[in-house]
């Protein structure tokens, strides 16, 4: 992949309701943890009695930001398709294994089961952060794969460049 980017994107999960989960995960890890420091505290305990107990938010709070630092990105250029869900996929798809490449609306739910890495039916694969509009891949050897993007109108224009058409 020497040729620069036609066109690129990166997402990530940004909806209101997922920080709103988060939150609520947060604050039910920590209170247990102020329930027993602060308001009633165990006479003669040593400090090693409170580490599982102090281990719980921490490991919670690390999982949160590993949540946050999930990123989609695609990168289409000449030679193909990068598609990367970090820190999970990095796949490069070349344009000569793509029978179809187009730009639709799907059903996130309906058709994968939600957003990330899904499977749906017949063995088709989605890369999705959010909405509802992908990339739409239909290779040589049947597999279809579903990237998702919110740039629809550039992402159409690069395609048609390369000579693929909205079916």
């Amino acid at each position: 992949m020497n040729n620069p980017p036609l066109f690129y994107e990166v997402q990530q999960f940004r909806q209101w309701w997922i920080y709103l989960m988060l939150l609520l995960i947060i604050t039910t890890s920590i209170l247990p943890v102020y329930q027993v420091l602060m308001v009633n505290p165990v006479p003669n305990s040593g400090a090693g009695s409170y580490f599982p107990l102090l281990l719980a938010p921490v490991i919670t709070i690390a999982a949160v930001f590993f949540l946050l630092s999930i990123k989609l990105a695609t990168s289409i250029t000449q030679e193909g398709i990068l598609i990367r869900l970090s820190p999970f996929v990095k796949r490069f798809i070349p344009w000569e294994e793509v029978e179809k490449a187009y730009v639709r609306t799907y059903r996130p739910i309906l058709e994968y089961g939600g957003w990330g890495i899904r499977f749906g039916a017949g063995g088709s694969r989605a890369y999705n952060i959010s909405g509802n509009q992908g990339l739409q891949l239909v290779l040589k050897n049947g597999k279809k794969i579903l990237v998702g993007t919110q740039k629809t109108e550039s992402l159409a224009l690069v395609l048609r460049n390369l000579g693929f058409s909205n079916p």
